[in-house]
């Protein structure tokens, strides 16, 4: 379990100026250099299962994943170079230089007996959280009772101050389902129309991403969850309640009421969160951010898929779904991180993990000194292979991406009597979206799918164990 820490600072972190001296001519150089984030998997697989798998791959599989950039022996191998290949395309988009630590396996859902259950309706793929969550003292009003508090997951809040809270523990716990191993596409190319199977990449740059912010506090009546958090004091801790809004919370606006989710009654928010197509992404932090890039790599957008005034939507169907409701932007954006397996296109999910605080690379940014978003990188330097011709996938009952439910943070800093359910991220193949994961339950896994400096703020509030 992991043990809550005080929070000392809150720092923005920035790219580090390192300085190359160059004796010509008496012309020295200071380069700025921009390190990535690096995505550090940890497999907790058992010996021969899931990512340790040691069986070799089929003649034409391994042909096949060749063809697409995947040069692995076994399957296990085939998974670790795929899983870390995402891995590498996300991170390669964080310009900060800390290590995000992610606790990966495959594992059977849905299940008592542990043996795979018949594979028919919706079926979860995989599913991802924080493992923790961080409360600034800056952002915590405990003027009332109970208090109300802004949370950071921890990797957000590592890479925020720039300490290691919780050094050699899993800042993101992801898990696929082992059930469909057979049925994922390992190659790093995105897949060709003809191919049926589901692309492992993109489920896996999905999951990470809940885990690094798509992550919600808002229950399906519209209450703010719960949590127990310490303070500290020179006698001693003092264990308190306060109600939390997640920092991707804050970003959330009702088109309908004209105002932030948070500034809502939660009738309202119940209201707004089921509206269909009345819930958008503010992304200016209530005013701190320089601007919503949401908003600006909205303006790529098609026109169904942002509001009037041309806010991205965000998936509020009708009937709230615990894992797909408010963590997952509309279909139609047509972004990595929509409600069903899909695209592997990140601009928008990158924009939007800018609103929440993390130092996104500017080339993969919109513009927010210019009227215009500046197009993004390519997702995959190598060129799209021709079609391949792959066999004919078994029949099975979920073909197509459907939408993608997203679990609730695994593990977090709340006292073991918290046990409402969190609001992580999955997906789903053919199916409504999943279910949230319990605090204080074992991690319940499911998927089937500023460059400021802000002032050291010192504090006492810590989350409380676990």
């Amino acid at each position: 379990m992991k043990k809550g820490k005080p929070i000392l600072r809150v720092i923005t972190r920035r790219c580090e100026k390192v300085f190359f001296w160059v004796f010509l001519l008496t012309v020295f150089i200071p380069p700025l250099y921009c390190p990535a984030a690096t995505i550090e998997p940890i497999y907790v697989d058992s010996a021969g299962e899931g990512f340790k798998d040691t069986a070799p791959l089929g003649e034409e599989e391994k042909e096949l994943l060749g063809r697409h950039g995947n040069n692995a022996e076994t399957y296990g191998e085939a998974r670790r170079n795929a899983f870390e290949y995402a891995a590498g395309l996300l991170g390669s988009r964080i310009a900060d230089g800390n290590t995000v630590k992610v606790e990966v396996a495959f594992d059977i859902f849905d299940s008592n007996n542990q043996e795979c259950p018949e594979l028919k309706g919706p079926v979860t793929v995989a599913v991802a959280g924080p493992t923790d969550y961080i409360y600034f003292s800056s952002r915590l009003d405990l003027t009332s009772e109970p208090g109300l508090g802004t949370a950071y997951n921890v990797a957000l809040g590592e890479a925020l101050t720039g300490e290691d809270f919780y050094p050699g523990e899993p800042d993101i716990q992801v898990r696929f389902n082992k059930c469909l191993e057979s049925r994922f596409y390992y190659g790093f190319t995105q897949p060709s129309s003809e191919e049926k199977r589901i692309d492992f990449v993109q489920i896996a740059m999905h999951e990470i991403i809940h885990g690094l912010g798509f992550s919600t506090d808002i229950k399906g009546n519209g209450e703010l969850k719960e949590r127990g958090i310490s303070e500290i004091e020179d006698d001693g801790e003092e264990k308190i309640k306060i109600r939390s809004q997640s920092i991707y919370d804050v970003q959330l606006y009702s088109e309908g009421y004209d105002d932030l989710l948070i500034n809502l009654s939660s009738s309202e928010r119940a209201e707004a969160i089921a509206s269909e197509t009345e819930l958008s992404w503010d992304g200016t932090d209530e005013g701190r951010n320089e601007c919503g890039y949401g908003q600006l790599a909205a303006k790529q957008k098609s026109p169904s898929a942002k509001s009037p005034d041309g806010k991205p939507l965000i998936h509020a169907p009708s009937t709230f779904a615990l894992g797909g409701s408010i963590v997952h932007v509309d279909l139609a954006t047509k972004d990595v991180m929509g409600p069903y397996v899909g695209p592997r296109n990140m601009d928008l999910a990158l924009a939007m993990l800018k609103d929440v605080g993390w130092n996104i690379k500017e080339d993969a940014l919109p513009d927010c000194s210019s009227s215009g978003p500046r197009p993004a990188p390519p997702l995959d330097p190598q060129p799209e292979p021709p079609p391949d011709p792959q066999p004919e996938p078994p029949s099975d009952p979920q073909p197509e991406p459907p939408p993608d439910p997203q679990p609730e943070p695994p593990p977090e800093p709340q006292p073991p009597t918290d046990t409402e359910e969190e609001g992580g991220g999955c997906a789903l193949v053919s199916g409504p979206a999943g279910e949230h994961v319990s605090a204080g339950a074992a991690f319940n896994l499911f998927l089937i799918l500023s460059a400021l400096l802000l002032p050291a703020i010192p504090g006492k509030i810590r989350p409380s164990e676990k």
